[in-house]
């Protein structure tokens, strides 16, 4: 059994059931400020028991974005892509942990794209974050390629902006 609410809309209403687990795709980069940031994992952590897991697949801000020296010389913009994974982030002013992105991402054959305005957070915002909601516990993976996938999308080396976390409810 599973129940599936839009935290986007605000705190789910109770369930009928007490869940064990909250999984979020995405939904971190929406955080347009740590308040809302705290507020999505409050939303996670209001229908949970002790013990229940929040799992989550979130953009981050990383040393990589941090360090980019196309961002540092410029100083007014950013851009980090994968033409193998077929996306782009860019950003006007210098990088720093909140930022908002503009996040493309691209069909395989680069024809139709789609734009969507985020943010990115870095794993120590996203841990207070978890952590002033009652989380505890909090362990993050990197992405991995699944078996069978592509040879090219297996082997990349490009940059991935991307984190897996689980945190438990204390």
């Amino acid at each position: 059994t599973y129940y599936r609410h839009d935290l986007i809309e605000g705190p789910p209403p109770k369930p009928l059931f007490q869940p064990d687990i909250a999984i979020a795709s995405w939904l971190l980069p929406y955080a347009s400020n740590f308040n809302e940031l705290l507020e999505f994992c409050e939303a996670a952590a209001v229908n949970l028991e002790s013990g229940g897991r929040f799992v989550g697949i979130t953009a981050l801000y990383t040393d990589m974005i941090a360090r980019d020296p196309g961002a540092l010389l410029r100083r007014d913009h950013g851009h980090v892509e994968s033409e193998t994974l077929g996306w782009e982030f860019k950003w006007t002013g210098r990088p720093e942990d909140g930022m908002r992105v503009e996040s493309t991402l691209f069909s395989a054959d680069r024809k139709a794209q789609v734009t969507l305005p985020s943010h990115f957070w870095s794993k120590h915002s996203i841990e207070r974050a978890l952590e002033a909601a009652g989380f505890e516990a909090i362990t993050w993976a990197p992405l991995e390629a699944a078996s069978g996938a592509p040879e090219a999308v297996a082997t990349t080396k490009d940059p991935m902006p991307v984190g897996i976390f689980t945190a438990r409810l204390a």
